[in-house]
């Protein structure tokens, strides 16, 4: 016995509507290298208000990081709505509609942020001049313990790459 399949003609219309108004309805993805960009207009824009932009983290282990966000607020830091930057919201982003996060441009377990330029800048070079002390009094200790039976020399240069381009500081 054989048993046979008899389609429709709204069977088959009904399939090709639903293609159809799928393919009109799906998000548009943006391709990018890294996920995290944020697009240099954007940047600029932010640059011209006195704003440095950077992502927070607000969330570990599935659950929110009250510590990590409470730092940062008190830092300086606020999040950027979507209101702001609605060309972040298209593609890749999005933004939360409800709780404490709403409205804020959210990529995975991070958030846009944006925080005054000068804030940003004093709070840069003083961690780079704390940094600074904290290896010259290691470098000073480790003198201080020489001897000439086992000299210790200092030789040692610091490496930072940017891309493929290696830059040396000494």
């Amino acid at each position: 016995m054989t048993t046979e399949t008899v389609t429709t003609e709204t069977e088959v219309s009904k399939k090709s509507r639903n293609a159809d108004t799928r393919d009109a309805q799906q998000r548009v993805y943006l391709d990018s290298e890294n996920w995290l960009d944020i697009p240099n207009h954007i940047e600029a824009e932010f640059l011209d208000q006195g704003f440095k932009l950077g992502w927070l983290r607000i969330t570990i282990n599935g659950s929110e990081d009250h510590k990590a966000v409470g730092k940062k607020i008190n830092e300086g830091w606020e999040f950027v709505t979507a209101k702001e930057v609605p060309d972040m919201t298209v593609g890749y982003g999005y933004s939360k509609e409800e709780g404490r996060f709403e409205n804020c441009i959210i990529r995975g377990d991070v958030a846009l942020a944006k925080i005054p330029m000068d804030t940003y800048t004093s709070r840069k070079q003083r961690g780079l001049d704390r940094n600074k002390e904290m290896n010259e009094a290691v470098d000073q200790r480790l003198m201080s313990m020489s001897d000439r039976r086992m000299p210790i020399s200092n030789n040692s240069n610091s490496r930072v790459t940017v891309g493929n381009k290696p830059k040396f500081d000494s």
